[in-house]
């Protein structure tokens, strides 16, 4: 792991990666599984941080590393995220959501506000929220990390009027609140009627007033 991130890093002077290296990382595939999880996904990070660890990811799947380290992860969804990317400071976590993989948190020993935030990211990124409700759900930059990992997995450009969608929702502040509802709901009831709301006015784009979501004809 620790010569892929070399080159991931580093590059190669020829341009590609060192073949007898490579084929050392294949021959010795059966250590992989006697490696410390902690030590692995220390090592996976510092590779997804690098500049462009598109190329050494694809060797990686080539040798069969990746499948014994990350089963099901796919390199080239990384490969067009970082294309994507377009210049902004590399993300491990936000590649992670891209790669995929059964168990991560648990294969890698991620932390748990690392784990947290994979989660948040591939359930965005693989869920129907559209940009406007994952924009003011998630908050500006991880909806962004989001919305790049959804577009990576669909092959598709992010547009600028998307990421401005994004940005502008993250900037809303839901204008009911609870007191606002009380003595009429509490309780479950209290939370139910808050959600409904809260997603009439996301439908509207952030639109209706307070007083016309506290309206007689809301129901």
């Amino acid at each position: 792991l620790r010569f892929f991130r070399f080159h991931a890093i580093y590059g190669d002077p020829s341009g590609g990666i060192d073949a007898d290296g490579l084929a050392a990382c294949t021959t010795h595939l059966d250590g992989i599984p006697r490696l410390s999880r902690e030590r692995v996904g220390a090592e996976m990070l510092k590779l997804l941080g690098a500049p462009d660890p598109a190329p050494s990811l694809g060797s990686m799947q080539a040798s069969h590393v990746l499948t014994v380290v990350l089963p099901g992860a796919s390199a080239e969804t990384v490969t067009i995220l970082v294309h994507l990317e377009d210049g902004r400071e590399p993300d491990a976590i936000r590649r992670l959501a891209a790669l995929g993989g059964e168990d991560v948190p648990e294969r890698l020993r991620l932390s748990k506000a690392n784990a947290r935030r994979l989660e948040t990211l591939r359930s965005a990124a693989l869920g129907d929220w559209g940009m406007a409700e994952m924009g003011y759900r998630l908050g500006a930059t991880d909806a962004e990390d989001a919305a790049l990992v959804r577009a990576a997995l669909m092959q598709q450009p992010l547009l600028p009027e998307q990421i401005e969608t994004l940005r502008d929702a993250a900037a809303q502040t839901f204008p009911v609140s609870a007191k606002d509802l009380m003595p009429d709901y509490t309780g479950p009831a209290l939370g139910k009627r808050l959600r409904a709301l809260e997603e009439r006015w996301i439908a509207s784009g952030f639109a209706l007033s307070k007083e016309a979501l506290l309206g007689p004809d809301t129901d």
